[in-house]
C-alpha cells in the first residue's frame, strides 16, 4: 500500500503546482486575444529592462515611444528576449497611455497554459500505459 501512495501525493503535488500556472496562462492568453483588437500603430523603442513579475520570475519590458507623439508606452513581454525585436515595431495600441500594449510578434501564451494544464492529465495516463504495456509484454 506504501508503494501506491507515493505517486498518488506527487501526481498531486505536481498538479498543485502546474493548475495555477496553467490557469494565470490562460488568463493572459485571454488578455493577449483581447489586446489584438486594437489598432496597431508604429514606435520606437526608448528603453529596455527586466522586472520582476514574482519572487522568481523576472520578464522583460519596452518603453516604446508612439511615432509622431510624445506618447511612451510600457510593454510587458511574455517569454520572448526584448533584444528579439528591432528599434522600431508595430504595436496594439488603445490611444490610452496608462494601459499595457502588444507587441506584435509576441508569443501567444495559450499554448503554455495548455501544457500546464494538461501535463497532470498527461503524465499519469503515460505512466500507467506504461505499466500495462510492460506487464502484457511479460505475460506474453
Amino acid at each position: 500500500m506504501r508503494n501506491r501512495t507515493k505517486p498518488i501525493i506527487a501526481w498531486v503535488l505536481f498538479g498543485l503546482i502546474l493548475v495555477p500556472s496553467g490557469i494565470h496562462f490562460l488568463g493572459e492568453a485571454t488578455r493577449f486575444r483581447e489586446m489584438k483588437k486594437l489598432p496597431v500603430v508604429r514606435g520606437i523603442v526608448v528603453d529596455r529592462f527586466k522586472t520582476n513579475i514574482t519572487w522568481f520570475a523576472k520578464r522583460p519590458v519596452l518603453i516604446i515611444q508612439i511615432e509622431n507623439t510624445n506618447v511612451k508606452v510600457e510593454a510587458v513581454l511574455g517569454q520572448n528576449g526584448f533584444f528579439d525585436f528591432p528599434r522600431e515595431v508595430s504595436v496594439h495600441y488603445s490611444g490610452d497611455p496608462t494601459v499595457e500594449i502588444l507587441v506584435v510578434g509576441e508569443d501567444d501564451p495559450l499554448l503554455v497554459a495548455l501544457f500546464f494544464l494538461l501535463m497532470p492529465v498527461v503524465i499519469p495516463l503515460l505512466i500507467l500505459g506504461i505499466g500495462w504495456f510492460s506487464r502484457k509484454w511479460k505475460a506474453a
